[in-house]
C-alpha cells in the first residue's frame, strides 16, 4: 500500500512539476503579448483620433493657429478684438488644440487677467503666446518649432532679453508639467 501510495505521490509531484515548468515558459510570452497589444491598441487610437482632426479639423486647426500667430506678431492685435471674438479664439483653441496648447493658453488667459503689469509680465505674455503658436504649428504640421525662434522674428532687442526669455519659457515647461 505504501508503495502504491509513494508512485501516487511521485505521479502528481512530476505532473505538477511539469505543469508549474510549463506555466513559467507561458507566462511572460502572455504578459509581453498582452503589453503589445494594448501599446498597439493605444497607438492606433492616438492615429486615429489625430486623423480625424486632420480630415475634419485642419482648416479650422489652421484658423486658430493664424489667430495665435497675429498675436505673436502683432502685440496689440489681441486688445483689437472683442470679447465674442477672443472667446470664440478660445473656443476652437479648446476645440481643436492639444492637451498642451490648451494648458498654455489657459496660462496666458490668467496672466491676462492680472490687469497690473511690469514690464517683464509683458514680456511673459509674449512667450506665452509664442509657445502656444509653437504648439498648435505641431498640431498643424506635426512640426516642433521653438517658441523662442518665433520671437526672435518680432523681437528687436531679443538679443539684449534672451535669458530672461529662456528662462520664462523653462518655467512655463516646468508648470506644464505638474
Amino acid at each position: 500500500m505504501e508503495y502504491i501510495f509513494l508512485k501516487l505521490v511521485t505521479v502528481i509531484v512530476i505532473v505538477f512539476g511539469v505543469l508549474g515548468y510549463g506555466l513559467i515558459k507561458i507566462v511572460p510570452s502572455m504578459i509581453s503579448k498582452q503589453v503589445e497589444q494594448n501599446r498597439d491598441y493605444e497607438l492606433k487610437r492616438s492615429l486615429q483620433i489625430d486623423s480625424y482632426y486632420r480630415q475634419n479639423g485642419s482648416s479650422e486647426l489652421q484658423d486658430v493657429m493664424l489667430e495665435w500667430t497675429k498675436m505673436a506678431t502683432d502685440i496689440g492685435y489681441l486688445s483689437s478684438k472683442s470679447k465674442e471674438e477672443t472667446s470664440l479664439l478660445i473656443q476652437k483653441t479648446v476645440g481643436y488644440g492639444s492637451n498642451e496648447s490648451i494648458r498654455l493658453a489657459g496660462f496666458f488667459f490668467q496672466y491676462l487677467y492680472n490687469q497690473d503689469k511690469t514690464e517683464d509680465e509683458l514680456k511673459e505674455g509674449i512667450v506665452y503666446v509664442a509657445m502656444i503658436v509653437s504648439s498648435l504649428k505641431e498640431d498643424f504640421t506635426g512640426v516642433k518649432t521653438n517658441p523662442l525662434d518665433i520671437l526672435k522674428m518680432k523681437i528687436n532687442d531679443y538679443a539684449e532679453n534672451a535669458e530672461f526669455f529662456e528662462t520664462t519659457m523653462k518655467n512655463a515647461e516646468n508648470s506644464l508639467k505638474e
